[in-house]
């Protein structure tokens, strides 16, 4: 979106922009396979033309490495942009649907259309991936998009917006900058689809928003995602494996384990565990791992902080005011009443409690909210089955951690307070398209059965059909 444009939509209503993407989606360009193949076409080469800018920028706004980011992000989504873009054609095709005996010789279909306009509002902690992710999605099932990035990554928001304005018309797709209040205008407005990844609070008000309009939305959270690890378990891959899932991108990830249980008997192994494998990540000297990047704000940093000042740190507890810096700490957590137990910490804080009764503990932990994520660390069968019975979550790491988000062959979503909705590979397809049912009847047989007035023959012609099994 141009400035002119911008400055045109801040009287608060954004009409004029609703208006011009209305007007070009129902001109039916972007169902149109050949542009919906160009768009993502553009986009791609768009993304990889500026991938320095991008490297640049995600270095400003998160002190992050540029080999960290292709890792976590740009090489993700160039695996999600290959699929999508081999699918492309096949989205909006007609599927054939059984029809059961007693409706013959009537036919039966399935044809996904694109919702329309498609609001899409984007996270700072993983801005390029949750950005361009969802909409190369949109724009392969056919919807127009306003995009939303976070003002908090303000250098790698500019690049989405370059990047955008370059490879696609504002017709199909804009990006709005600007402070929270932007949202909140953008909200007012009726939208054929919703899709906001961020804070579980933050959803409930757009949540609340959409209600308004009854407008359809996926709503990808957060939550306390856990961690246990029982005495089966290989301690040194559950280290390093959790190191790993917490530390990525300095503990600023949805999915990262949020909290950790280790059965009582293993603790002390367990932690020591936990100093090899940091010292082996991160050296002496965490401040100077070019693996751990900055904390994304002043404000965000002063919360992580008194956490640890109100904590017991088994391991780290460093920070760096001027770096915006905290080391990856463990913390001693006797129970749920510590403050690093009352949100989402989203931050290298890793609280560490005990157990010593394995189905106690998930007969417990089921009773509260559902996380995005859950993580089982265990060598046992039985202990594996029985946490995925009872662990209601949006997904689950057996023996690993975080990178289930990559396989775009999986859904990604939550569930209950964790999110609705999901994701990735043909799910996005799933998630951006309304699958309308169409049934074809011809019109050289017309079966009475069905017709008034009713007469028992009719009343047995139609049990006799309805009993078919097919």
């Amino acid at each position: 979106m141009s400035d002119q444009q911008q400055l045109e939509n801040r009287d608060g209503t954004y009409q004029s922009l609703l208006n011009q993407q209305k007007k070009f989606f129902l001109s039916g360009a972007t169902k149109d396979i050949k542009n919906r193949a160009k768009a993502l076409k553009r986009l791609e080469k768009s993304i990889r033309k500026h991938e320095d800018e991008i490297f640049r920028a995600l270095q400003k706004d998160l002190g992050r490495t540029p080999g960290t980011t292709f890792k976590i992000e740009l090489g993700p989504l160039y695996h999600e942009l290959k699929y999508l873009k081999s699918k492309v054609k096949h989205v909006l095709k007609k599927q054939w649907a059984y029809t059961p005996a007693f409706m013959l010789p009537t036919r039966s279909r399935v044809k996904r259309e694109p919702y329309g306009q498609v609001l899409l509002i984007s996270p700072w902690n993983y801005p390029v991936l949750l950005t361009f992710s969802p909409l190369a999605a949109a724009i392969s099932c056919g919807n127009t998009v306003v995009i939303k990035p976070s003002e908090i990554s303000a250098a790698t928001s500019a690049i989405i917006q370059k990047v955008v304005d370059e490879a696609l018309v504002s017709d199909w797709v804009s990006v709005v900058q600007g402070p929270a209040e932007e949202s909140k205008k953008l909200l007012e407005q009726r939208w054929d689809y919703i899709f906001f990844t961020g804070s579980t609070q933050v959803g409930r008000t757009i949540a609340q928003q959409a209600a308004k309009f009854l407008t359809p939305t996926t709503l990808e959270l957060g939550g306390k995602s856990p961690a246990i690890v029982t005495p089966s378990a290989d301690l040194a891959v559950a280290a390093r494996r959790i190191i790993f899932g917490k530390f990525t991108n300095s503990g600023q990830t949805c999915v990262a384990p949020d909290y950790l249980y280790v059965h009582q008997d293993i603790k002390k192994d367990l932690i020591e565990q936990f100093k090899i494998e940091l010292l082996k990540a991160f050296g002496e000297h965490p401040v100077e791992s070019v693996d751990l990047n900055a904390i994304i704000s002043h404000r965000h940093w002063v919360r992580l902080v008194k956490m640890i000042e109100n904590g017991k740190p088994l391991i780290g507890g460093g920070v760096d005011e001027g770096k915006l810096f905290i080391e990856p700490t463990l913390m001693d957590v006797d129970n749920w009443n510590h403050p690093s137990m009352a949100e989402e910490i989203f931050g290298p804080i890793l609280p560490v409690l005990t157990y010593n009764n394995y189905s106690k503990l998930l007969d417990e932990m089921r009773l509260r909210e559902k996380p995005l994520s859950s993580y089982i660390f265990s060598s046992s069968k039985k202990e594996q089955d029985e946490f995925l019975d009872k662990i209601a979550t949006g997904s689950t790491g057996i023996n690993d951690c975080l990178i289930h988000v990559a396989n775009h062959y999986l859904p990604f979503g939550g569930v209950g307070d964790s999110g609705s909705g999901s994701y990735h590979g043909k799910y996005s397809f799933e998630t951006f398209t309304h699958q309308k049912a169409i049934i074809d009847n011809p019109t050289w047989i017309d079966l009475p059965f069905r017709y008034a007035p009713s007469t028992r023959l009719k009343d047995i012609l139609a049990r006799l059909f309805m009993a078919i099994p097919w």
